[in-house]
């Protein structure tokens, strides 16, 4: 097995192994940091714009692995890479990852790694990850990622109107007449983008029924009616699986990855057709992979 695979593997198992291997650095938390990305080598690389995205944290703080992936966070790989700046652009060629986070070899600055960690720390558009202070590692983080976190310290959900099932979701579900959303009270939803066939009706206070679902992506804003929380607003996307994304949502057999971290999470059995649990690795896996049976239930049952 590859290095920075075993490496990868070791360093998010949960038993026996040492603290730091359940710890990956992040900085997000901390006022007044300095944007940007470590220095850049003679010769600006290409992918320019992605490696500009970039804002660079404040060494000192790590990512708390097993919180952060039963959240829904993902590790998507540990590649080989000499510095810094390669990590980073390793996170902008791997799809999804926004975090770059950096084991630092002893005494040896910002150029000398140990090893590269990539993460997708966003789940159903919802920032995930869980940090701590702890030395030894820096990170690098897409600001679009930097913004969704500094807005949910700042905000949080306690103060919100918005249900917190409801808060930046992102539903696949398949086509079916109505789609019923239920524990949506106090929300008036109004659609912001996707085909304008479709209707929003609300027959019970505590539940909306969308009528005219296509295949396709719709963005619903919800707006609390109450006037404890009159100006929260939150979206809501709803994707309408094809045949193609179902092979990939519904009907790939379960995978545990590679790692040995234990995860609860929800798969679809096509062959008795139920959502059933099993225990995640922590990476490597699929998207038949599900934090909750209702998710599942919505994309494959319908």
């Amino acid at each position: 097995m590859a290095p920075a695979r075993t490496m990868a593997r070791a360093r998010l198992a949960p038993a026996g192994i040492p603290a730091v291997a359940l710890w990956l650095l992040c900085t997000l938390g901390l006022q007044g940091t300095q944007a940007g990305p470590p220095p850049a080598p003679p010769g600006l690389p290409a992918g320019a714009d992605c490696l500009n995205s970039f804002t660079a944290g404040v060494p000192g703080f790590v990512l708390d692995t097993n919180a952060s992936v039963s959240n829904g966070a993902t590790f998507l790989e540990s590649p080989t890479v000499r510095r810094g700046w390669d990590c980073v652009r390793a996170c902008c060629t791997t799809q999804n990852c926004n975090l770059a986070l950096v084991e630092l070899q002893p005494d040896r600055g910002e150029d000398a790694i140990a090893a590269c960690f990539l993460i997708n720390c966003l789940y159903e558009q919802n920032f995930v990850c869980k940090f701590a202070p702890r030395e030894g590692f820096i990170n690098y983080l897409t600001r679009e990622v930097y913004r969704s976190y500094r807005q949910l310290r700042t905000q949080g959900f306690g103060g919100s109107g918005i249900p917190k099932a409801w808060a930046g979701i992102d539903l696949k579900v398949q086509p079916q007449e109505p789609l019923v959303l239920k524990d949506v009270e106090n929300t008036d939803w109004r659609l912001l983008r996707g085909d304008t066939d479709v209707r929003v009706e609300r027959k019970d206070p505590n539940q909306v029924e969308l009528w005219g679902l296509k295949e396709g992506t719709y963005l619903f804003q919800l707006t609390v009616t109450s006037s404890d929380h009159p100006e929260d607003t939150a979206n809501v996307t709803v994707t309408v699986l094809s045949t193609k994304q179902t092979e990939d949502y519904c009907l790939a057999s379960n995978k545990v990855g590679r790692c040995r971290g234990s995860f609860p999470r929800w798969y679809y059995d096509p062959t008795e057709q139920i959502c059933k649990s099993f225990v995640y690795g922590g990476c490597l896996g699929n998207k038949n992979n599900y934090l909750r049976e209702e998710e599942c239930i919505l994309a494959c049952r319908g």
